[in-house]
C-alpha cells in the first residue's frame, strides 16, 4: 500500500541533528563543552615532515558525562579547536537510539588519524554512526572500563572527515525491511569508517558499473516519464534519490584525507571522473529527483490533509531531499547547478562541504570578464585612491568565495589569529617557498599576489646579497576603519640555519590548503590589533535569510545561508618618488551576493529556486566599502649600513708628518656626507673605526657608518645590530636619514679637517649585488640592508706614459714583440704615444688598458677586468667559466692587481681553457702610477711565450 510504500521511502531522511549551542545569534561560538588535557606536548615550532604545516599536540579530550575522546598530535591547518559533545537526534526508522548521541567536531582543518573515543554505555550496548549518507551503521567496539570507573564501548577512527557522529542503540524490531540495494549502501558505508582501502575498491567498482539503476551520463537529467500509479511513481523517486546520495557519499574517494591533494581534485582510480566530477553529477540529479518530487507532491493535493501515515511519509521525503540540499548545495541548489552548468567553479574544493571536510571556504579564480559590473566597481575604486596609489597599470584578481556551514558554525578564525602570531609568522615563509610564490597556480590570496609581484620587481638586487631574501619585507596595514599601522618581518634565518644543519632541503608545503592558511595569515596584516569586520560578521552577512534545514530544522548557528562573495585583490607598484626601495600596495575589495530576505526552507517547497542566474546577472553589492583594507608591502630596511675602506695613503704626506702608521683616522677630522637623489644629505662625524679582518690591509683604514629610517625606533645594536666583528661603530655614526625614507641609492663624500687632504668620492647602489652573509651560528641581523665601499686615492683615470722597459721574458716574443702587439710598437719607440687608462662604468665594472697610437690610429690592450667571465666564448658563445686564468680587478688601497684574457679554447658545454692572458700590478700616488705589465700565452697546456714590461705615467689633468 501505498503509507508502507512511503513509510520505507523516508528512512533515508534521518540525519544527524544539530548541537544544542549558541542559540543568541549574537555571532559568538558555541560553548566547549569538553575539557581539553595536553596529554602529549610539542615543541612550538615542530612541523610535520610531509607538509611542513605547525603539529598540534596530542589531547584528550573529557565530557561531564563520562565520554573521552583520545586525540593524537598531528598537523595543523587552522588551531586546535575541537570537542566532543552530546547532540540531538532524529528519529530513525530502524535504530533506538533514545533521542541523542555524541559528536566530536575538529576545526583543525585536517583529517585525524589514530583516534579513540569512549563513550559510557551498558553491557552488550551497540554502537552505531553517522555517515554522510545519511544512514546509521554499526561499528565494531570493545568493552572497556571508563577511567570514572563504569562500562562503556570504546571506537577507533582513523582518516574520517570530522564530526563524527555516534550513538547507543537497539535495533527496532519493527523496523522496516532492508533491501539489498540498501544493504549494499550500507556495507559501504561501514567500511568507510573500518577499512578505507576496501571501501575505495568497492566504490570504484560501484562507478564503473553504474551506482544504483542509473548509469553516469547525460541521460540521468532527464526524468523518466510519471508513473499513474502513485506508489510506482514514489518509488521511482526514492531510488533517484538514493542514487544521488550514492554518488554524494562516492565523491569523498577522491577527497584524500591527505592534506596534499589539492582541491578535491584527485582522479577516482580507475574511474575517468575527479571528485567533483562525482559530485557535479549528484547535483545535477538532485535538481531533477527535485522538480520530480514537487511534481509528484503537488498531485497530492493539501498534504495537511493526507491520511496521518501519508503525511508523515510525505516530510520525511520532504525532509530528505532539504537535507541533501542542505549539506551539499547550501548556497542554493538552483545557484550550484547553474555555476556548474556555466563553467564557473572549475578548483572548487569540495572540503567546504561539511560531509567532505572542515574548510571554511571555498575560493574559484575568476578571469576577466566574468563579472562585468564587479570590473567597472574596481575601476572606479582605483580612479579615486587617494593615499597609498598604485602606479602604472595594476594587477586585479577575481575570486567567488562560498563560505561554508562550518563558517557560520564556528567563527572563532579572528581568536585563533590573535592565538597564533608566532607561528604564523614563523611558518608562513615556509608556505611561501614551498608552493613557488606563483599566484598564478594557487590564485588565492592578496598576500601571494602582492608578494610575488614584490619578490618579481626585486629579484635582481634583492636576494643577491643575502640568504634571506624575505629580511627587509615588511607590511603595514591602513583602512577608514582605523587598522592601523602593522609591520611585522617574514624571517626565514631560522628556518635557513635548520637546513643547514640537517641537511634538508626546504620543507614543502602544498597547493590550495596552504594556500587557504596563507590567505588568513594575509590577511593577519590587516587584522592584528583589531576585530576586523569580515572574520566578525560572516555570521551577520546574510542575517535575514534562512537557508535549508538540517534534517528539516533550522539552528541559530546554521540557520542562514552561508554568504557568497567576489573579491577583488587589487595589486602593484606603489606610487613614490624615483630611487626609492621597491614598494607594492594590495587593495581588497569584498562584494555579497544578495539574497535578501531568502528563505530557502520554505522556498523551494513552493517553486522558488533562489539565484538562478548566470553569475555575471547576479546582484552583488560592495560589503562594508569603508573597511576596505590597503595593505603596503615595503621592502625598505630600518637601517643601512656602510662599511667604507680607506687607503692611508689618501692623507696628504705633509698632513700626516711623522704620525706612526696606526694613528687612527679620527686624529684627522674626517666627515662623511651622504646625499640622495633629491639632494637630501646626511652629515657623519666619523670617530670610531671598525676591526681589521684577518685579509685586510694595515694600509688601510676601516669604519662602519648607519643610516635609519624615520620610523626606525631602535637604535642601532654593538657590532652594527649583529653583523658582529668588522661592523663596530662609533657614537654618533648612526643618524636618521634626512626625510625619514631611505634611498637605494647614495652619493658620497669623505672630506678631511686639513683640505690639503682631498676629498674621496664613491656612490653606493643598494639595487646591485653586494655586501656581506651572516656567518653560520651568529646573531641574525637587524632588518638592515648592508654594502661596502672601497674607497681609493684617485686612481682612475687616464696616465700619459714616461717611460716603457722590457723586464722579462720568452726570448724569441722579446726580439719579436714589437711586430706583434701595435700597442706595445708605439710604447717601445715613443713612451709618450702610450697611455694607462683605469675606468669604471655601468657603475659595476671596471677595467685597466693600456692604448698606444700608430700611423693607423689607436690599438689597446686590456690588463684587468672586473667582470669575472665574458660571455660568448667559443664558435657558438657555448662554452661555460674558465675554472682558471678568470678575470680580475683588485685594489688594495692604492695598489691594482689585475688580470684579463684574450684567448680560450675547449669543448661546447665544457669549462673555457684560457690560452692567453695579461697580468698588471700598479701602484700609485699623487697622481702617477708606477708598475709592470705582462702576457702570458698557452700552446697545449704548456705555458711557452710571456713576456713583461716596467712602466711609469703621470695622471693626466
Amino acid at each position: 500500500m501505498l503509507v508502507v510504500a512511503l513509510v520505507l521511502g523516508g528512512w533515508f531522511l534521518f540525519l544527524r541533528g544539530d548541537g544544542s549551542g549558541d542559540t543568541s545569534g549574537n555571532g559568538a561560538t558555541e560553548p566547549q563543552e569538553s575539557t581539553v588535557t595536553v596529554v602529549s606536548p610539542v615543541s612550538p615550532d615542530a612541523v610535520d615532515p610531509s607538509t611542513g604545516l605547525p603539529l598540534r599536540p596530542g589531547v584528550r579530550l573529557q565530557h561531564p558525562d563520562g565520554a573521552t575522546a583520545e586525540i593524537p598530535g598531528g598537523p595543523n591547518l587552522y588551531g586546535e579547536a575541537m570537542d566532543l559533545r552530546r547532540v540531538e537526534l532524529a528519529d530513525d526508522p530502524w535504530w533506538n537510539h533514545g533521542g541523542t548521541g555524541w559528536e566530536f567536531v575538529s576545526f583543525v582543518g585536517v583529517p585525524i588519524s589514530g583516534a579513540t573515543v569512549e563513550i559510557p554505555a551498558p553491557a552488550n550496548a551497540r554502537l552505531i554512526a553517522q555517515s554522510a549518507a545519511g544512514l546509521w551503521v554499526e561499528l565494531p567496539s570493545e568493552p572497556v572500563t571508563l577511567a570514572a570507573g563504569g562500562p562503556g564501548v570504546r571506537v577507533r577512527v582513523d582518516g574520517v572527515p570530522a564530526p563524527w557522529t555516534f550513538a547507543l542503540a537497539s535495533a527496532k524490531a519493527d523496523g522496516p525491511e532492508v533491501t539489498p540495494e540498501m544493504q549494499r549502501v550500507l556495507d559501504r558505508e561501514l567500511l568507510y569508517w573500518t577499512d578505507r582501502a576496501v571501501w575505495e575498491r568497492d566504490v570504484t567498482t560501484e562507478l564503473q558499473g553504474g551506482l544504483g539503476n542509473t548509469p553516469i551520463d547525460r541521460r540521468s537529467l532527464v526524468s523518466l516519464q510519471p508513473s499513474s500509479d502513485p506508489n510506482v511513481e514514489y518509488e521511482r523517486i526514492r531510488v533517484a534519490v538514493l542514487d544521488a546520495y550514492q554518488l554524494f557519499a562516492a565523491a569523498r574517494m577522491g577527497v584524500s584525507p591527505d592534506v596534499t591533494v589539492a582541491g578535491g581534485l584527485s582522479p577516482i582510480p580507475g574511474v575517468e571522473l575527479s571528485a567533483v566530477g562525482i559530485w557535479a553529477e549528484a547535483v545535477n540529479r538532485l535538481v531533477a529527483v527535485r522538480d520530480d518530487w514537487l511534481t509528484f507532491r503537488a498531485t497530492l493535493g493539501d498534504v495537511t490533509k493526507l491520511p496521518p501515515g501519508q503525511a508523515v511519509a510525505v516530510g520525511f521525503m520532504d525532509q530528505w531531499i532539504e537535507t541533501a540540499m542542505h549539506l551539499y548545495t547550501p548556497w542554493g541548489l538552483d545557484f550550484v547547478a547553474i555555476l556548474l552548468e556555466q563553467g564557473s567553479l572549475t578548483g572548487f574544493d569540495l572540503r567546504v562541504l561539511k560531509p567532505y571536510g572542515e574548510l571554511k571556504w571555498a575560493d574559484v579564480i575568476l578571469k576577466e570578464g566574468d563579472l562585468p559590473g564587479i570590473d567597472f566597481a574596481v575601476q572606479q575604486v582605483l580612479a579615486e585612491q587617494g593615499e597609498a596609489r598604485i602606479a602604472g597599470v595594476p594587477g586585479v584578481q577575481r575570486i567567488l568565495r562560498l563560505y561554508s556551514v562550518r563558517a557560520l558554525e564556528r567563527l572563532a578564525l579572528i581568536d585563533w589569529l590573535k592565538e597564533n602570531i608566532d607561528w604564523i609568522v614563523r611558518w608562513l615563509p615556509v608556505a611561501l617557498a614551498g608552493v613557488g610564490l606563483i599566484p598564478g597556480a594557487i590564485g588565492l590570496s592578496l598576500l601571494f599576489a602582492t608578494i610575488d609581484q614584490v619578490i618579481n620587481w626585486a629579484q635582481d638586487w634583492y636576494t643577491a646579497d643575502s640568504a634571506n631574501p624575505y629580511a627587509f619585507m615588511a607590511f603595514e596595514g591602513t583602512s577608514a576603519g582605523a587598522v592601523g599601522g602593522v609591520s611585522f618581518v617574514m624571517d626565514m634565518y631560522d628556518e635557513a640555519a635548520l637546513m643547514a644543519k640537517e641537511g634538508r632541503p626546504m620543507l614543502p608545503a602544498h597547493g590550495l590548503t596552504i594556500a587557504q592558511f596563507a590567505y588568513s595569515v594575509g590577511m593577519f596584516a590587516a587584522v592584528r590589533g583589531t576585530d576586523w569586520y569580515f572574520f566578525k560578521t560572516v555570521r551577520a552577512i546574510n542575517g535575514d535569510t534562512r537557508g535549508y534545514c538540517h534534517v528539516g530544522r533550522c539552528s541559530s548557528l546554521s540557520g542562514a545561508i552561508p554568504p557568497v562573495m567576489i573579491h577583488a585583490n587589487v595589486s602593484g607598484l606603489l606610487e613614490q618618488p624615483a630611487d626609492a626601495y621597491p614598494a607594492a600596495v594590495g587593495r581588497m575589495m569584498a562584494f555579497k551576493l544578495e539574497y535578501g530576505s531568502a528563505d530557502l526552507h520554505l522556498d523551494w517547497l513552493n517553486g522558488r529556486k533562489g539565484p538562478n542566474a548566470p553569475l555575471a546577472d547576479l546582484p552583488f553589492s560592495d560589503y562594508a566599502p569603508r573597511e576596505w583594507p590597503v595593505v603596503v608591502t615595503r621592502t625598505e630596511p630600518d637601517y643601512q649600513l656602510i662599511r667604507v675602506s680607506v687607503p692611508r695613503s689618501a692623507i696628504a704626506p705633509e698632513i700626516w708628518g711623522d704620525r706612526p702608521k696606526d694613528t687612527p683616522i679620527g686624529e684627522f677630522g674626517p666627515v662623511l656626507f651622504l646625499e640622495g637623489p633629491d639632494g637630501e644629505t646626511a652629515t657623519i662625524e666619523i670617530t670610531e673605526e671598525s676591526a681589521h679582518r684577518d685579509n685586510e690591509s694595515a694600509d688601510n683604514f676601516y669604519f662602519t657608518v648607519a643610516l635609519r629610517r624615520a620610523d626606525g625606533e631602535n637604535p642601532v645594536l654593538p657590532a652594527a645590530m649583529g653583523f658582529g666583528f668588522a661592523y663596530e661603530m662609533g657614537r654618533g655614526q648612526e643618524v636618521q636619514f634626512p626625510g625619514g625614507e631611505l634611498k637605494t641609492k647614495l652619493t658620497g663624500k669623505l672630506q678631511f679637517a686639513d683640505e690639503r687632504t682631498k676629498e674621496l668620492a664613491f656612490e653606493v647602489d643598494y639595487t646591485r649585488a653586494g655586501g656581506p652573509t651572516v656567518a653560520s651560528g651568529e646573531q641574525v641581523p637587524a632588518r638592515a640592508h648592508v654594502r661596502e665601499v672601497a674607497l681609493t686615492n684617485d686612481i682612475f683615470g687616464t696616465y700619459d706614459l714616461t717611460s716603457w722597459t722590457v723586464t722579462g721574458g720568452t726570448p724569441d716574443w722579446i726580439a719579436n714583440y714589437a711586430n706583434i702587439r701595435d700597442a706595445y710598437a708605439a710604447c717601445a719607440v715613443t713612451p709618450s704615444a702610450c697611455y694607462l687608462r683605469v675606468l669604471e662604468f655601468g657603475g659595476e665594472r671596471r677595467v685597466a688598458e693600456l692604448y698606444g697610437k700608430h700611423a693607423e690610429g689607436l690599438s689597446f690592450e686590456r690588463f684587468a677586468d672586473s667582470q669575472v667571465y665574458l660571455e660568448g666564448w667559443g664558435k657558438d658563445g657555448d662554452l661555460l667559466a674558465p675554472e682558471s686564468h678568470d678575470n680580475f680587478f683588485q685594489l688594495d688601497g692604492p695598489i691594482l692587481t689585475g688580470s684579463s684574457f684574450w684567448n680560450v679554447a675547449g669543448n661546447p658545454g665544457s669549462p673555457a681553457e684560457v690560452m692567453g692572458w695579461r697580468t698588471i700590478r700598479a701602484e700609485f700616488k699623487d697622481g702617477r702610477v708606477t708598475g709592470t705589465l705582462s702576457e702570458h700565452q698557452m700552446i697545449e697546456g704548456v705555458e711557452v711565450v710571456t713576456i713583461s714590461f716596467a712602466f711609469e705615467g703621470v695622471l693626466r689633468k
